[in-house]
Parts: C-alpha cells; structure tokens; sequence
C-alpha cells in the first residue's frame, strides 16, 4: 500500500490480512522526525498492521529501509532487517522465510528500547541423511505426465518427518512424492521447535534434466520414467 492507494486497494488489503493466519510484511520507509508520518510507513498500511498485531496474528515484518522502523511496532515479535530494496535482498529474505536457504544475522546497531546491538539468530536447515526417491507411479506413466511435486515438510529433533504437505504437482505424481518424503530422514538437532525443509521431486521422462542431489537447498530429487519396451514377433507360415 502507498499513500495514494485508494480505498479499493485498503479494504482488499484489510480483507487478505484478516482471513491470512500468517502476514508476511515488507515495510520501506523512512523515519522521519517531526514529520506528519513520522513512521515513514503509509498510514494505511500502518493502520492495518497495527490491527493483525492486535488480533494477535502472526506477523513476520521485513524492514526493507530504515530498521528503526520497528520502534512504531513495538509488539512485532518477528521482524527481519534486509537495510535495501534491491531485488536480490528482497529474493533472500523470502527464501530465507520459506526456509530455502540459512538464516545467519545479528543488528549491527540497536533498536532503542528493544534489541541491543548484536542481537540475531542462526536458523541452520538441517542436513538429510536420507533422501528416498519416489516411485514413478504407473498411471502417470501411461499418460506420460511430467513435472515438479514441492513438498513442505516439518522435521522433528530426531531428524524425522512429522508432517509432509504437497504444495504444488501433478496429481498422479503428489501420492508418490508424499510416501517418500515422509520416509526422509535429516540430522538431529538440540533444537526444540520443528524445522521447515522444502524437497522437489522431479518426474521426468529422460535423466537429460537432472542434477546432483543434494548439495543445497531446495533439494531435489529426480526420478526417471523406465524405459517401456515393447517386443513383438512375427511368424511365417510355409
């Protein structure tokens, strides 16, 4: 939302965040003493931010200009610092969100009143110890579908798979890909709190598009339709 976005534009704004249960926010602004929007961020937008905070949604911020902008969100409990808006900042911090890559940070200034200096986090994506490939399902063969099955999956302490969800395949390929990412399994960890890993499993009809699995994040696992042969045979009759 901008200053000059209409009131259209705010109520549909409004509407995703009320119905979201998690609001992802990228704030670009400026702070601006003295001013009328000393916030630096457009009000309407403010106005609406300040209401998912109240509601107690879950709110990830990311301050993509001025990091003191948090001190107008006091109650913002995860907020990320990018200090650009260039493409490549806004491209790491959401892969980074979509646990696609580390995330390894510490404010290199404080936030008066709310984080010193120095503070941050290291979020590691945990490192597979087995990645099962999935089994090339016949039906899909017949019709000869192709494709990428994303599965999102949460991974406990010990390293294995509480939840698998698909987020996007073909139907005849989602099935298969479930079955082995809930089979992978993933270093253990003294953390806690599950830990989000993002698979692809590649169906193809040939190994032409395939890569190395797996060096990083997204891990991709190929798997390759078998080759069907079919024989035939002729008899002559004297």
């Amino acid at each position: 939302l901008q200053e000059n976005s209409t009131a259209d534009q705010v109520a549909a704004a409004r509407k995703a965040v009320s119905e979201a249960d998690v609001v992802i926010v990228g704030l670009y602004g400026r702070v601006r003493s003295g001013a009328k929007n000393s916030v630096g961020v457009p009000e309407n937008g403010a106005a609406i931010l300040r209401e998912a905070l109240a509601a107690n949604k879950q709110v990830i911020g990311v301050s993509f200009g001025d990091p003191y902008v948090l001190g107008a969100f006091p109650s913002m409990q995860t907020y990320i610092v990018a200090y650009g808006d260039m493409s490549s900042l806004q491209r790491a911090a959401a892969r980074a969100i979509l646990g696609l890559q580390s995330f390894n940070g510490k404010l290199p200034i404080s936030l008066p009143g709310l984080y010193p200096r120095g503070t941050g986090l290291r979020i590691t994506n945990p490192a597979p110890t087995s990645l099962p490939a999935a089994t090339y399902p016949a039906a899909a063969i017949a019709i000869k579908a192709v494709g990428e099955v994303v599965v999102n999956l949460l991974v406990n302490e010990e390293g294995a798979v509480s939840s698998a969800i698909s987020m996007t395949g073909h139907p005849l390929l989602v099935p298969a890909s479930l079955a082995a990412a809930r089979r992978s399994t993933f270093e253990k960890t003294n953390q806690s709190s599950p830990r989000t890993v993002v698979l692809i499993y590649r169906f193809l009809k040939d190994n032409g598009g395939s890569r190395d699995c797996c060096k990083e994040m997204p891990f991709v696992i190929t798997t390759v339709a078998p080759q069907t042969v079919i024989e035939t045979s002729t008899s002559h009759k004297q």
